[in-house]
């Protein structure tokens, strides 16, 4: 749809605050959330902490052990801690994790048959998985900000991250009883950024623009666990990506009701790529050793990606409740290479992907201020997007690819209001409409086939309503 949505968290309050919250459901589900925030020593140092577990059983059963299948088990935590040693000076720190540690893993119901030996399973909440006993993912990560207002108009910022994730599973992905196609997957993934900007806001003028710089590894060992069909393999893909980038955004009111804006991004990204992967003998126990197998993919290779990314906006205030704005923008996703690649022709790297955006909307208040509405119509125009897809071979067997495949084209229309009905009700309601379609596809053969598909999570209509009533205890 247009435009993105941004996630922006609390800071610590300067009056002390406490929630808590429970939710139970369907399928044994429970939510514990609880958060404390408010002031360590006066207002030079606030802090904000919270922690919620959340649980479920799985929504399918297993007919081989009779256990449920995809279940959840999550523990998430964040604390935030806010100094302003000085007026002009203000430094926050967060760390946060999270640790989700099921059951069982999430197995795909059986539309086809496998091999003819085993039906189509017509019921898709139920599932027959032998490899599904493991999907652990553990995140953690700290983030610092300095900001330092250098004069009633000017502000620099630092923000310096790091993250750290770990994902272990086993996946039955031909969800038979029989160990014949089972993929297990250890990954350790590593990322660390740092950012400089600068603001500016003037009487007509606002600018803000700064340095970003990004470095990311992953070090993914997976591979086929299929003893039935004498396939059993493992690989260890390394790759890293290195970024870097310079922005400015300005907005220039040329009146007091008419706005333009206009912003540019240059970035340059260097993707690093190295695999190998082994075959093993059916006998094999899991989890084979890279070094003991018969090599099939040695891979080691890099490449470079620049990009210019300008935006352009137009924004007029009929007055102090109502706007209306329009613009256009082109923004990219960076290329890279097929983690599934088992040679040098095919770990030629995919193109970026690039999209121009175009949106038009109104957006305002009525009511004295108690409902609030906008509308957006929104065209987007992707080219060379990437995707995934399935297919065989040349000897028939099954390949997945990652390519750049086709341009795709999205018209779309969007309703959003909420209104404070009363002091303690507010109702909110959302509807959106897509029109999504390739206006091209090359598939197997070099043939269009985007008059056969349509582009992924793109539903015709959404729609949204809610209400919310909350009472001071």
């Amino acid at each position: 749809m247009g435009g993105a949505i941004k996630f922006v968290s609390r800071k610590p309050t300067e009056t002390p605050e406490f929630t808590a919250s429970a939710t139970y459901g369907s399928y044994d589900r429970l939510d514990l959330k609880a958060g404390i925030s408010g002031p360590i020593s006066g207002d030079t140092l606030l802090g904000k902490a919270s922690i919620g577990y959340f649980r479920r059983d799985g929504f399918a059963d297993n007919s081989v052990d009779g256990q449920d299948d995809g279940d959840k088990d999550t523990l998430a935590w964040r604390g935030t801690l806010l100094a302003r040693p000085a007026e002009n000076w203000e430094f926050e720190l967060t760390t946060d994790g999270s640790k989700d540690t099921p059951d069982t893993s999430r197995t795909p119901a059986r539309e086809t048959s496998v091999f003819g030996l085993f039906d189509p399973n017509e019921d898709p909440f139920e599932v027959d998985a032998d490899f599904n006993d493991l999907s652990d993912l553990s995140v953690w990560g700290v983030s610092a900000r300095a900001t330092w207002e250098a004069s009633p108009s000017v502000t620099i910022s630092s923000m310096t991250a790091y993250r750290e994730m770990e994902y272990d599973a086993h996946l039955d992905l031909d969800a038979t009883a029989s160990p014949i196609f089972g993929v297990f997957v250890f990954e350790d993934q590593n990322q660390f950024s740092q950012e400089f900007q600068l603001t500016y806001e003037g009487d007509r003028l606002a600018v803000v623009g700064g340095l970003y710089a990004f470095v990311e590894e992953d070090v993914t060992e997976s591979g086929i666990f299929g003893p039935d069909i004498a396939f059993v393999s493992n690989s260890i893909n390394d790759q890293k990506t290195t970024a870097y980038a310079i922005y400015a955004d300005g907005t220039y009111d040329l009146t007091e009701r008419l706005s333009v804006s206009a912003g540019l991004r240059l970035t340059q990204e260097e993707k690093e790529f190295a695999r190998v992967q082994e075959f093993f003998d059916a006998a094999t126990p899991l989890v084979p050793q890279i070094g003991q197998g018969a090599r099939a993919t040695d891979i080691d290779t890099d490449t470079d990606f620049d990009n210019v990314s300008p935006r352009v906006s137009v924004s007029y205030e009929f007055n102090a409740d109502l706007t209306a704005y329009g613009s256009i923008s082109r923004g990219f996703k960076s290329g890279g290479f097929d983690g599934r690649s088992n040679t040098d022709l095919e770990a030629l790297p995919f193109d970026a992907e690039t999209l121009t955006a175009y949106e038009a909307g109104l957006k305002g208040r009525f009511w004295d201020g108690r409902g609030n509405g906008s509308i957006a119509v929104f065209y987007n125009d992707y080219q060379d997007l990437q995707v995934s897809s399935f297919t065989a071979d040349d000897m028939g067997g099954f390949a997945a690819l990652f390519t750049n495949a086709a341009e795709a084209e999205i018209f779309g229309v969007e309703l959003e209001s909420s209104v404070r009905a009363t002091d303690n009700l507010r109702l909110d309601l959302a509807l959106g409409y897509l029109d999504a379609s390739y206006a091209e596809f090359i598939g197997e053969n070099g043939q269009d086939v985007s008059g056969d598909l349509t582009p992924a999570n793109s539903p015709d209509w959404t729609g949204r309503l809610g209400a919310e009533y909350r009472r001071d205890l």
